[in-house]
């Protein structure tokens, strides 16, 4: 299985890597590893993730306030949205 970033989620991880790392130093490449070993698990096992509407899922970033919104298509996992928990829910349905 292959894993690819819409635009608006890799948009996503690069504004909340660089706010973590504006803040301190290290910890926006923290953030970066964590997503990255969080997407391994999810193409490890596609069906990891809490259902969260339709074909959606959601997997949590640990150590970090934020979830990946991912569907499958086929051998692809789409990632939709890395979406902090203070968001309002729902708000990545326009990424759809």
């Amino acid at each position: 299985m292959k894993a690819r970033f819409s635009s608006a989620a890799r948009g996503d991880l690069t504004e909340a890597a660089n706010e973590y790392e504006a803040r301190q130093p290290g910890v926006g490449a923290r953030f970066r590893a964590q997503v990255r070993r969080s997407v391994d698990r999810i193409i490890a096992y596609p069906q990891i993730g809490a259902v969260i509407e339709g074909d959606i899922r959601e997997v949590r970033v640990s150590g970090f306030p934020y979830g990946i919104l991912y569907a499958i298509d086929g051998e692809t996992l789409r990632i939709l949205a890395l979406a902090h928990d203070a968001r309002e829910p729902g708000w990545w349905g326009s990424r759809l």
